[in-house]
Order: C-alpha cells, then sequence, then structure tokens
C-alpha cells in the first residue's frame, strides 16, 4: 500500500528534502532581511539624532561667538560656561 501512495502522490523522499531546503532559504533571507532592516533603521535615527545635535550645537556657537582680529588674521571663538579662571578674575 505504501508503495501506491507514494506513485499516486507527488512528493517523493527526494522532493522533500527538497521542500525543506527551500524552507530553510526562506528563513535564511527572512532573518537576513530582518538585520538589514535593524540596521537600515539604526542608521537612519543615529543620522537624525546627530543632525540635531549638531544643529543645536552650531546654533550655540553662533549666538555666543566673537571674532578678534590677531595678527594670522581674523578669528572666531566662543566664551561658554563658568570655569576656574573666569571665577578668579573676578574675585
Amino acid at each position: 500500500m505504501r508503495n501506491d501512495e507514494l506513485r499516486n502522490s507527488r512528493e517523493t523522499p527526494a522532493s522533500r528534502n527538497l521542500g525543506e531546503g527551500r524552507r530553510m532559504w526562506k528563513w535564511t533571507i527572512r532573518i537576513v532581511g530582518g538585520l538589514v532592516a535593524a540596521v537600515l533603521l539604526a542608521v537612519v535615527v543615529s543620522v537624525g539624532l546627530y543632525q540635531h545635535w549638531l544643529t543645536g550645537h552650531e546654533r550655540d556657537l553662533r549666538r555666543n561667538s566673537a571674532i578678534i582680529q590677531t595678527a594670522s588674521g581674523p578669528i572666531e571663538y566662543a566664551e561658554i560656561g563658568k570655569g576656574l579662571f573666569t571665577s578668579m578674575r573676578s574675585a
């Protein structure tokens, strides 16, 4: 009876192994695709956070910077915060 069932069905032991290989490839592609998507998402979020930080940093520099003339030409500098030397001068 088993031989008749094999002849009548399209599935053979060899085709059963082929199906397992296809399933394995599907899962491999899913896993690799998921990893690629996760890396892409991490890159996009990182670039967005970096751009946000850079914009704020540049805004602070423009707001708190000054240009002075030196022997080598004009330079831009920024005074940000209160440090030890600022406290010592005013004392």
